[in-house]
């Protein structure tokens, strides 16, 4: 009797253990069920543009992340392209600047190297001359 006492004590320490855990989890699942309720309220009141945010799956999120992901990579690939073609045409700019810095400097060595003193000095008195005119 006293073992049959134990055993029906030890059941019932087990079945209130059960119980108490059991009304633990019931109480997280409610819990979590008022959160997610107030995420999707918060989600509708910000207004993304849509009718219904339950309505879309993950997959259409990660599908839409990719296409967007997709536009960016374009349009910096783009970007990149027209940088290339910008550095490229600065370059040729570059060097035709100094082409033609380099032939006026040859020209005008070659006009001073056939000039006398009193050409020169005829010059400088000219150009003085077409400054105080100007």
């Amino acid at each position: 009797k006293d073992i049959l006492n134990s055993e029906l004590k030890s059941c019932e320490e087990e079945r209130h253990k059960v119980a108490v855990e059991l009304q633990d989890r019931k109480t997280r699942v409610q819990n979590y069920k008022i959160k997610y309720e107030w995420l999707i309220s918060k989600n509708k009141a910000t207004g993304d543009g849509e009718a219904d945010p339950t309505e879309h799956s993950q997959a259409y999120y990660v599908i839409k992340a990719a296409q967007e992901k997709e536009e960016l990579q374009r349009y910096g690939d783009e970007l990149d392209g027209k940088i290339k073609k910008c550095e490229k045409e600065l370059k040729a700019l570059k060097n035709t600047l100094d082409h033609l810095k380099r032939r006026n400097q040859k020209y005008r060595e070659k006009l001073t190297e056939g000039m006398t003193k009193g050409d020169v000095e005829k010059k400088e008195v000219l150009e003085e001359q077409c400054r105080a005119a100007s």
